[in-house]
């Protein structure tokens, strides 16, 4: 039982580590006895104004020479001086308000998506029409009364979609595959619009309603970098989708102006039933 307990706990940490680009986690490596941080951020190592350090901002560990870690976690130049003097202009972990978290100026000049951006992004969230069932082919491939087909996400990549914290979340996603009555409630889907971006729905496995709280509900996906994404089950967690709709969701948060397209946040008490099969508690 221990071994079988210890080779389990070995997989958690390995989807744990794979997932971690969308998550925000650290990866390290040892370089020259020391340890360098590199955010996993679209694959790229640090650059000019990214994270550093590890987390342990303010420790002056930079993968670049001439570089310098800021108490905010800006790796700079010497030419950025005010980042490497720790100003207000330097970025701390978090980005929920305070004089040290990031502005929504450099969120701006970082990823390209500006908080309006970010909170209208919505508007291009398309629906299912009427509901969706899965499909005798693939049960992961489900369709509406149109036929086009929603993919089922694997279940750890719904995690930012659950009513637990996204880490409690990701390791339920896990044990609900053996332990039914610790299944995530909510499931994710996503589908292809015209323009190669994906719409999303998130919706309850066991009443079929769309989630529509603000925090959790499904959001359209700016990224064009995923044409596998309907046989993976997931968007990538590195890359355009990690630029353009994790981070800015983790940094501006979940201020979502609209549920769907023409369907405005708040304007609906409850989310209509999307699901065409329900599964029992």
């Amino acid at each position: 039982m221990k071994i079988e307990i210890s080779l389990f706990a070995l997989v958690l940490h390995a989807q744990w580590q794979q997932i971690g680009g969308s998550l925000g986690a650290y990866a390290y490596q040892d370089d020259d006895n020391a340890k360098v941080g590199l955010r996993r951020s679209g694959g790229r190592e640090l650059q000019e104004g990214r994270d550093c350090g590890g987390g342990n901002r303010g420790n002056g560990i930079c993968p670049t020479a001439g570089e310098c870690c800021s108490e905010f976690g800006w790796c700079s130049s010497s030419s950025s001086a005010e980042r490497c003097r720790g100003s207000a202009g330097g970025r701390s972990e978090g980005g929920g308000g305070g004089s040290n978290a990031i502005s929504d100026e450099q969120m701006k000049q970082e990823t390209d998506i500006s908080r309006e951006d970010h909170e209208n992004r919505n508007q291009f969230n398309e629906l299912p029409n009427g509901k969706i069932k899965p499909s005798p082919e693939d049960k992961t491939i489900w369709t509406d009364d149109d036929g086009r087909p929603w993919k089922l996400n694997s279940e750890p990549y719904a995690a930012y979609h659950q009513p637990n914290p996204v880490a409690i979340a990701f390791i339920q996603a896990h044990l609900g595959e053996f332990i039914p009555y610790l299944k995530v409630p909510n499931l994710k889907f996503i589908s292809p619009n015209a323009d190669g971006r994906y719409s999303e729905i998130v919706a309850n496995r066991y009443t079929g309603e769309l989630i529509i709280e603000q925090n959790i509900m499904g959001t359209f996906n700016l990224a064009t970098d995923a044409p596998d994404a309907m046989i993976d089950g997931k968007l990538p967690t590195t890359g355009e989708h990690d630029l353009w709709d994790v981070i800015p969701h983790n940094k501006y948060g979940g201020g979502y102006k609209y549920i769907a397209a023409g369907i405005e946040t708040g304007s609906i008490e409850k989310g209509p039933i999307v699901l065409a099969h329900l599964e029992k508690i």
